[in-house]
């Protein structure tokens, strides 16, 4: 028996939020836990198993690649083209001080990654389809059926006090969300513990 399906997580955010039946329907609730799941809970969690590679090819004389959004969160270095890893930039201001915009560059396989505003801009533009992959955290499956569990049941009482305080914090009862906050950062430490340990152990994570 699962201890932290989807019902079991709604009735616990119906508690916590103490609003019950027609006060929160069931297709508004459900709506709130996806919501915080999907795209709070990989961006403050960023727990291990959604670590993974964002993948993607490029394409001949193209600079610029926008992240899809929908599938990846968060990206960090090491970053591959074509299995060789690449120097990773994250100020725009150095990058393009030492890659001007205005500037003409031979194409080539770049070595240079600009990650800025949802996008990657590569040096020098590439000249032909290379295979890149990001070290990324992916968002996680949202949750459809009433006995659909997280991808760790223990992400339980983390998404439920998450919805729990978004929704009280919507609801303007500011009082009612830093009363759960506590609770809510126990539950995302033991889960941001559980990471480390599978890294220090060596055990897989994502496809690190």
């Amino acid at each position: 028996m699962a201890l932290w399906d989807l019902d079991q997580i709604k009735e616990y955010v119906r508690v916590l939020t103490q609003k019950k039946g027609a006060a929160y329907s069931d297709s508004d609730l459900e709506n709130d836990i996806n919501r915080y799941y999907y795209y709070k809970f990989p961006l403050e969690v960023q727990p291990g198993e959604l670590l993974d590679w964002y993948e993607f090819n490029t394409v001949a004389s193209q600079s610029s690649y926008v992240v899809d959004d929908d599938e990846a969160i968060v990206l960090q270095p090491p970053i591959y083209v074509n299995n060789i890893k690449a120097r990773i930039w994250l100020d725009p201001e150095l990058f393009y001080d030492r890659f001007p915009q205005d500037s003409t560059y031979d194409e080539q396989r770049p070595q240079h990654a600009l990650l800025y505003g949802g996008n990657i801009v590569f040096r020098h533009p590439p000249d032909a389809i290379y295979p890149v992959k990001i070290k990324s955290v992916l968002r996680p499956t949202t949750l459809t059926a009433g006995t659909q569990t997280p991808t760790r049941e223990e992400w339980g009482p983390i998404i439920a006090y998450g919805t729990a305080i978004e929704k009280l914090t919507a609801s303007r009862d500011l009082n009612g969300a830093n009363a759960l906050r506590e609770q809510y950062e126990e539950h995302k430490s033991t889960a941001q513990t559980h990471t480390t340990q599978q890294l220090f152990s060596g055990r897989v994570v994502g496809r690190y």
